[in-house]
């Protein structure tokens, strides 16, 4: 698990955020991605929880959860136990795990979670190990920035 408080502080410079926030590096949006962190109203580092891992014919899949607050591991994996492999497979194909851009309230899981527990939590169509998550709020939209 990557120590909370040093991301953070790592996060004041480009050259911090790139030495982190691994897969969004190609094609400039790094910059990019940095510009959203340092324009955002509200921002965080947050550990990041894989709260479920299932698989369907074709692929793998994860729910990860995330909070600006401490949570009960034990209370996310429960709520993510109850998501129904079928939605977790529409909202895994429909964004990219890579995900820099609004991911917001559309997304039913993410709807269930901070419904009941105040929590973030997504779908990714992969099985990565990802141990923190950048959050970042601009206006109305939700942004989150996986960190390895």
């Amino acid at each position: 698990m990557q120590d909370i408080e040093q991301l953070t502080r790592d996060f004041d410079s480009v050259e911090g955020w790139q030495k982190h926030v691994g897969g969004l590096m190609k094609g400039g949006k790094a910059k990019k991605s940095f510009a959203i962190w340092q324009k955002a109203d509200t921002k965080f580092v947050a550990p990041l929880y894989q709260v479920r891992k299932d698989k369907s014919d074709v692929a793998k899949y994860q729910i990860v959860a995330w909070a600006d607050r401490d949570v009960n591991v034990g209370d996310l994996e429960n709520l993510g136990a109850q998501i129904p492999l079928g939605t977790m497979r529409m909202e895994a194909s429909t964004i990219s795990p890579y995900l820099y851009k609004y991911f917001g309230d559309q997304l039913e899981v993410n709807k269930i979670f901070q419904s009941q527990l105040g929590a973030f939590a997504k779908v990714i169509a992969n099985q990565k190990n990802y141990s923190a998550v950048a959050y970042a709020k601009v206006g109305d939209k939700d942004y989150a920035f996986y960190i390895k």
